[in-house]
């Protein structure tokens, strides 16, 4: 008897978190971008929820597109670790932490 009641619950509370996750394909573009970044005290189903949403999106984005929202290619790698540069900035990376 117990084992139902909890099962009911459990199944109640799932059912509910449902109900109230975000819907991003409903968002537009210009939203979802400035949701970028704020994702740390979101669900990992929600994290999950908007990266493939985002991914989509990118998949179907102009050239142009791509450019507003992801970034201008001329500015690529300023600041960054180039590809296959083997360096990275502030001398992250690099094996000396310090560990005391």
């Amino acid at each position: 008897m117990k084992s139902k009641l909890f099962g009911a619950i459990i199944g109640s509370i799932l059912l509910i978190s449902t109900v109230f996750a975000v819907d991003y394909s409903t968002m537009s573009t210009e939203e979802l971008a400035r949701l970028k970044g704020t994702m740390q005290n979101a669900t990992v189903e929600e994290r999950n929820a908007f990266r493939q949403e985002w991914q989509k999106r990118i998949q179907n984005m102009t050239q142009e597109e791509r450019q507003k929202y992801l970034g201008s290619p001329q500015g690529a790698g300023q600041g960054q670790m180039q590809k296959g540069s083997g360096t990275a900035p502030c001398g992250a990376g690099r094996g000396r932490g310090g560990g005391r």
